[in-house]
């Protein structure tokens, strides 16, 4: 999208007996709740030093902390994001523990990070991918680890979460004063302000897209989609590829979605798709680099952060006959946590080496031997100007003992 931004589209699928279509009518609305939270800032990194480093002795620790840090960070690395270029200079949005000569934006320096994922043997930028289940696993190993944190649901460390989620989601908590928690909704299939506006890559050839760039569109999507035995034919005919791009879900889980959905109707159900979110998904390239190194090194991680949603459950089903007639179905169904997966940002390529940020650093150094050098030439000056004075003094204070 813009700015590092994302939509992204959270969607969960399951079936109904099709006696329900029978007795009731169509499916016409579903009531849900869930908890729903933003991550703090996810750190990914293919140079396993700086993992190392993190690991040890950093992660969920604010250097800036006297009592874990008495002498400050003396990691000798230093965390670059969000990079733009400003009054001929690259500045960045995000750092951690900057150096004293990069250009940074003072309120986007954070000084403790809690999320942290290696990638080894990165190729290309499909191998920065992190799937849900490791988030999961690591976001349980971090509570286990500072079990003394306050705990979110009863599961997960508070440190793992940020104060707020997207501002324009606020509105739709129980109690928008508390930025997060408990949301409940009902989508209604023929309203308009219930469906999901994604804004997503259209889809066109890689020549395109390399001299023309990458084209966009809009979609305004049905939040509740059922098949029945009248679409077999058409989910028959697809692809798992295919079914990902129709359909707007994840291309790493459409064969299994896809798998389900006729397994389900051959069992004399229906399948339904229920799209129920669409938030901010932030990704942004990150540089990991060391004190011992002259220059930048290149891209080699990125920072993302995603929203979660914590025991989401389905409350209840409701169903029109062509009377008009609607029948609420309660439902019971286990509350699940939907934690997703992360997607590395477009423009990472670990094979392409930071000129831009290369050039900076020969600027910076050269600027800070410049000035070394002025401070020299400025301390010789004064002392010969001292020196200068000190004989002309005495030279002129012999004189007067001559007379």
């Amino acid at each position: 999208n813009e700015d590092n931004v994302c939509d992204s589209l959270d969607s969960v699928y399951f079936s109904v007996p099709e006696n329900y279509f029978t007795n009731y009518g169509g499916l016409q609305k579903i009531k849900a709740e869930w908890y729903e939270y933003k991550t703090k800032e996810i750190f990914v990194t293919s140079d396993e030093d700086a993992y190392e480093c993190l690991r040890g002795g950093y992660v969920g620790k604010d250097y800036t902390n006297k009592a874990l840090f008495p002498e400050g960070n003396q990691s000798g690395l230093h965390v670059y994001w969000h990079k733009y270029f400003y009054a001929h200079n690259n500045y960045y949005k995000g750092s951690w523990n900057p150096a004293w000569h990069a250009y940074y934006e003072e309120n986007g320096v954070e000084t403790q990070l809690n999320w942290l994922f290696l990638r080894d043997n990165v190729t290309s930028r499909n191998d920065y991918y992190v799937t849900k289940e490791e988030v999961m696993s690591y976001a349980q190993w971090y509570t286990t680890k500072f079990s003394s944190q306050e705990k979110i649901r009863g599961r997960y460390a508070e440190g793992l979460f940020a104060d707020s989620i997207d501002e324009d989601r606020i509105s739709l908590l129980d109690t928008p004063t508390d930025k997060r928690g408990r949301v409940e909704q009902e989508f209604d299939a023929d309203k308009l302000e219930d469906k999901q506006n994604l804004f997503y890559e259209a889809e066109q050839s890689d020549w395109d897209r390399f001299w023309k760039g990458a084209k966009y569109a809009t979609a305004a999507l049905e939040p509740i989609l059922v098949f029945d035995k009248e679409d077999r034919t058409t989910l028959e005919g697809m692809t798992a590829v295919t079914f990902a791009s129709t359909y707007k879900v994840n291309p790493d889980e459409a064969a299994s979605i896809l798998e389900y959905c006729l397994a389900t109707l051959e069992n004399g159900a229906r399948p339904v798709l229920f799209r129920f979110a669409v938030t901010d998904y932030y990704a942004s390239t990150a540089y990991f680099d060391w004190e011992h190194n002259p220059f930048f090194t290149n891209a080699d991680g990125y920072v993302a952060q995603e929203t979660v949603f914590l025991d989401f459950d389905i409350i209840s089903l409701t169903f029109r006959a062509e009377s008009g007639v609607e029948t609420v179905i309660a439902c019971v169904a286990d509350p699940m946590d939907i934690i997703n997966g992360l997607t590395p940002p477009t423009d990472l390529d670990p094979m392409y080496w930071d000129w831009a940020g290369l050039f900076e650093e020969i600027g910076a150094t050269l600027q800070a031997i410049f000035a070394g050098i002025v401070a020299i030439l400025l301390i010789y000056g004064l002392i010969s100007l001292i020196v200068w004075l000190i004989q002309l003094f005495a030279s002129n204070s012999g004189g007067d003992g001559n007379a």
